[in-house]
């Protein structure tokens, strides 16, 4: 008891401490992962539902959209998300602090303009933004492959946020294991994107099209070269979405990525330990992944 005691102050010394010395945005991230620590982590702390907020703006810094989606676009979206929610254990995105889902339009921040989605963890909020003829793009059209959209890769979304919100909650926002990975020459942002789409695999007769194709080793997609951040949310989706075949692919010839695969897992485990877990899909997707 007495340990316990001293340990717990020793925390809330530290706490002080660095709130006393950090910024706004830093204090809230210490003061969220410090919080974690001094709370019992029990599953039950986490047993509510997640929200699904449609026709609703929420105020959130530098973030516009309207909502202004087609009732078709709409629910093809919110199903779809729902169903990879579904995928895992029962508060597993309250812990992540993605206890909203704002469905938007035309999301942007600030200046910049086209967002697919965005990872608010210090709001507990998702934005996930609904294309116009976001449902038509999902039947393939061999005159125009190009406005392809198939469900497989619209689920690769809500799992790279939650991947996002993931890290943040647990504080990975640097981890240099998983940099020691990556070839030593390497520098995140130093890759130039293919001419076509950077977010998609180059046309060819292999449909669907998906983000997962290994551009340089180490690397399961074009986007995921741009930083550390988004290294490991691809990696994220590329374990939990429906295009995770891809994922197997590359792994049986890229032993970086298959290590990064099996970190991940590691950390996705750590995050989530609590008994029940077997039972989720979550959860069964560890042992479909072949980057042993």
């Amino acid at each position: 008891m007495k340990i316990n005691v001293l340990f717990i102050s020793s925390l809330l010394f530290v706490f002080i401490f660095l709130s006393s010395c950090s910024n706004e945005k830093e204090d809230k991230k210490t003061s969220n992962l410090l919080l974690l620590l001094l709370r019992p982590d029990r599953a039950e702390n986490y047993d509510r539902d997640v929200q699904i907020i449609t026709h609703t703006i929420i105020a959130s810094p530098f973030v516009t959209y309207d909502t202004n989606y087609s009732d078709e676009d709409l629910n093809y979206y919110k199903d779809l998300v729902e169903t990879e929610i579904a995928r895992y254990p029962r508060g597993y995105l309250i812990k992540a602090r993605a206890e909203k889902i704002v469905f938007t339009r035309n999301l942007s921040i600030g200046s910049r303009v086209g967002y697919g989605a965005l990872s608010r963890p210090e709001e507990n909020t998702i934005f996930l933004n609904v294309e116009d003829g976001l449902k038509s793009r999902s039947i393939f059209n061999p005159a125009a492959p190009w406005t392809y959209y198939s469900e497989e890769r619209l689920s690769n979304g809500i799992h790279h946020e939650l991947t996002h919100s993931m890290d943040d909650t647990m504080g990975y926002w640097w981890d240099p294991k998983w940099k020691s990975l990556n070839d030593p020459s390497f520098q995140y942002g130093s890759y130039q994107f293919s001419i076509d789409n950077y977010n998609s695999r180059p046309l060819s007769s292999q449909s669907p099209l998906t983000p997962f194709w290994n551009p340089i080793d180490g690397f399961v997609s074009e986007y995921a070269t741009s930083n550390f951040a988004e290294d490991r949310a691809d990696v994220g989706k590329a374990i939990q979405g429906r295009q995770f075949s891809y994922l197997n692919e590359i792994c049986a010839t890229d032993p970086i990525v298959a290590a990064k695969v099996r970190l991940m897992i590691e950390q996705m485990n750590r995050f989530w330990p609590f008994p029940g877990a077997e039972d989720s899909q979550w959860k069964r997707r560890f042992s479909e992944i072949r980057c042993n």
